[in-house]
Parts: C-alpha cells; sequence; structure tokens
C-alpha cells in the first residue's frame, strides 16, 4: 500500500469517527426513549416531555447513517 493510499485511509476513518459518535448516541437515545414508552414508568412524570426529543434523535440517527455511506462510498 502507498504512502497516499494509507494518508487518504488515514483521513476517512478520522472523518467516520464523528459520523459513529453522533449515530451511536442518538441511536442509544432513540432506543431508551422508546423502551420508556413501550414500557412506561408510573413514578416518572416528565416521560411525555422527554418523547419530545425521538424525532431529532431519529433524524440525527440517519443523518449519522448518511454520513457514514457517503464517506463508504469515497
Amino acid at each position: 500500500m502507498s504512502t497516499a493510499l494509507k494518508i487518504v485511509c488515514v483521513l476517512l476513518v478520522s472523518l467516520s469517527l464523528p459520523g459513529i459518535l453522533v449515530t451511536l448516541f442518538a441511536g442509544a437515545v432513540t432506543v431508551s426513549l422508546l423502551w420508556s414508552e413501550f414500557f412506561p414508568d408510573p413514578t416518572d412524570s416528565a416521560q411525555g416531555m422527554a418523547m419530545l426529543g425521538l424525532v431529532p434523535m431519529i433524524v440525527w440517527t440517519l443523518l449519522g447513517l448518511a454520513y457514514l455511506l457517503v464517506l463508504r462510498l469515497l
């Protein structure tokens, strides 16, 4: 493997790290919110307000996956 190809590989891997972190975080929050929606805690009075974050977290998950797909195509 040539030096230029190694540099490109390192660059693409370093560019993919933010996409991986955003996707993992947003996916974990989405799963947590869905879990609390299907199995609600009777003592949690703020559960409905937490559900307001569900749609943005789904969007961030999809954006992170699209970013990683574009990097994969490169």
